[in-house]
């Protein structure tokens, strides 16, 4: 049963996601482009079709916590830990306002690289030095008409409860904007979720807002990611034993 469900998934629900959310997204942006210099309507619709992902999986579900934390108005820094290709849909359940740091490939992926493209998604080429500084320019620019910035600090993913080493871009980011960074904890109810393109549990993923922390709360750089990285792994470790 779980191989047939699996396949309905992957061969069903996720091709009419993208078929039935591009055209709306792409409608919006339309109607929207010329006024709605944040996006905040592309994006609301990204969260929506991110969601989606995990909503029509009966393998799956998303608990959020921690949304009072964030307060209305305010611009973050917004800083998961990064633990598999889950996270991104886990992360839209939160829908909030955001622009996404991705690397450069993904744009070229059909449906979900050309909304990344409309939702203005800040792309990065890790291997060449000009992309990293004009991706830099362009998270300060959003920040500056209020944006957040989602950004997974281990710029890669790392599977388990123990965090890889965080990167200091974010947070020289938030340390030069003078901008909160805010940390978000994912967790999984069982470490591995998927064995090929069989989902093999049910699994519970719960998104934890942990609260602001100002930029100015820890002199150097490196104090704010080790702090933030601390809380974010204290989080992970605890939330299933």
């Amino acid at each position: 049963m779980k191989i047939l469900v699996s396949i309905f998934y992957w061969i069903i629900i996720l091709p009419a996601i993208k078929l039935v959310m591009f055209p709306i997204s792409l409608t919006a942006w339309i109607f929207t482009i010329l006024f709605d210099k944040k996006l905040k309507l592309v994006h609301f619709i990204a969260n929506i079709w991110g969601s989606l992902y995990i909503v029509l999986n009966p393998f799956l579900s998303v608990d959020v916590r921690g949304k009072e934390n964030i307060q209305e108005g305010e611009t973050y820094v917004v800083t998961p830990n990064h633990t598999s290709l889950l996270d991104i849909s886990a992360i839209h359940n939160i829908f909030m306002h955001f622009k996404w740091i991705s690397k450069a490939s993904l744009k070229r992926v059909p449906f979900i690289g050309w909304n990344m493209v409309l939702d203005k998604t800040i792309f990065i080429s890790r291997t060449d030095p000009k992309s990293q500084l004009e991706m830099m320019r362009k998270c300060e620019h959003n920040l500056d008409i209020g944006n957040s910035i989602m950004i997974f600090p281990e710029g890669t993913r790392y599977r388990g409860k123990e965090l890889g080493e965080f990167l200091s871009g974010g947070f020289l980011l938030a340390k030069k904007k003078q901008i909160s960074v805010l940390p978000v904890a994912i967790s999984y109810s069982h470490d591995s979720v998927i064995e090929g393109y069989t989902f093999k549990h049910k699994t519970k993923i719960i998104v934890d807002i942990l609260k602001p922390i100002k930029f100015d709360q820890y002199k150097k750089t490196k104090d704010l990611r080790d702090a933030v990285k601390t809380q974010i792994e204290e989080k992970v470790k605890s939330t299933f034993v």
